[in-house]
């Protein structure tokens, strides 16, 4: 029902333009095209609507009797405004209804200047992608882990020793491990030298590569026996992937984040606005340049919108009153003084409402005449 009714409303025009219905029956005599639809009622509203329509109401009885119903239903929709809405809330429609032709009639021009224009997006798309290329790549990604302690009142010296111990430890392991590497690769350079590397493939097939596979990962373990975060139990692991923020961002521990370069890497102790947090770097994927084929819907909605935008102004431009303007103000005085006059007292007695608000990106279009304007302007 609230589709049809929104489907009908296009065709009134303005609500309470046509006559109010009484009670209705459900027969209609010969002089209504339905019950509470006169015949003069039903021109106007198909006189305001697409010729192409008006041309399948002609031959398809279907579609004519769907027009009708809908008709009925807006008829309706009329009835209860009329009826339930005080005075003030049908002037604010009235203002509001022709605000919108207003906006309807703008878009229509700002359409029809890019249509005779008819730019090729494509081209012009291609032309700032090659013109700032540098600006199209993906943000860089990555996974970390942390081991986290929060603030506690009184308490903030005594965390910081404890994070700094923490990090000791894991830095004497990083070098155990740097130390244990470098012993490795000297030792298959030695082996290569001598003619030995198919003796110690072999030694180390053997064994399985014990010593790899019982090395502990003490950052996994510190998280889990000191951590306060959530994920303390995976060993400070978070599998989220964080973005590389596009522009300066104030947060102490994001930026230590992503200053982390290679895969298990850790960063100091850092201080951040909930407590102190030491990162690890678990995975990431570096940034790249994007084809012109990824970024191309992109580029070409903003030149669009930006068409769009510069049309609107050049509209809004060419439909300036001149400063010069001669204005026969007693005239407009006296004119704008009957119609004050006619309207109800009642009225009167309100507050001076603020305009509607239009809704425009594209500069300051000229309002539809009966839009009301706030007092002192």
């Amino acid at each position: 029902m609230n589709q049809m009714i929104k489907r009908a409303c296009c065709w009134g025009g303005a609500l309470f333009l046509v006559p109010v219905l009484a009670q209705v029956d459900t027969q209609a005599d010969s002089d209504s095209i339905a019950p509470g639809i006169a015949a003069p009622a039903f021109r106007s509203v198909l006189e305001r609507n697409f010729t192409p329509y008006l041309g399948k109401l002609l031959a398809d009885p279907a579609a004519r009797r769907d027009f009708v119903q809908q008709y009925y239903a807006f008829q309706g929709l009329e009835q209860r405004a009329e009826q339930q809405l005080s005075a003030a809330e049908k002037e604010r429609i009235t203002v509001e209804l022709e605000l919108r032709r207003s906006e309807i009639l703008r878009d229509a021009m700002i359409k029809h200047a890019l249509d005779t224009r008819n730019p090729d997006i494509e081209a012009l798309a291609r032309e700032r992608y090659q013109v700032g290329k540098d600006s199209y790549k993906t943000r860089r990604r990555i996974k970390i882990a942390q081991i986290f302690i929060a603030r506690k009142p009184g308490q903030d010296e005594a965390i910081r020793q404890q994070m700094a111990g923490i990090l000791k430890q894991l830095e004497e392991d990083n070098l155990r491990h740097y130390q244990a590497a470098e012993a490795r690769r000297k030792a298959a350079e030695n082996e290569k030298a001598t003619g030995t590397e198919a003796e110690s493939a072999q030694t180390e097939a053997e064994t399985g590569g014990d010593e790899k596979e019982t090395e502990k990962d003490l950052f996994a373990e510190l998280a889990k026996q000191y951590s306060e975060d959530v994920n303390a139990q995976l060993g400070g692991f978070d599998s989220r992937w964080l973005l590389q923020p596009t522009r300066e961002i104030k947060d102490p521990v994001a930026n230590a984040a992503f200053e982390l370069l290679q895969r298990g890497e850790i960063t100091g102790v850092i201080e951040g606005p909930h407590g102190y947090h030491i990162l690890r770097l678990m995975d990431y994927v570096p940034n790249r340049q994007q084809t012109f084929d990824e970024v191309r819907n992109d580029i070409m909605a903003t030149i669009k919108e930006q068409l769009w935008a510069e049309q609107g102004r050049e509209l809004t431009e060419a439909l300036q009153a001149p400063r010069n303007l001669a204005i026969n103000d007693e005239l407009a005085q006296q004119v704008i003084a009957e119609v004050y006059k006619a309207r109800d007292p009642a009225l009167k007695q309100l507050e001076q409402p603020s305009a509607p608000a239009a809704e425009a990106d594209d500069g300051d279009l000229p309002a539809a005449p009966g839009a009301a304007m706030p007092a002192g302007q």
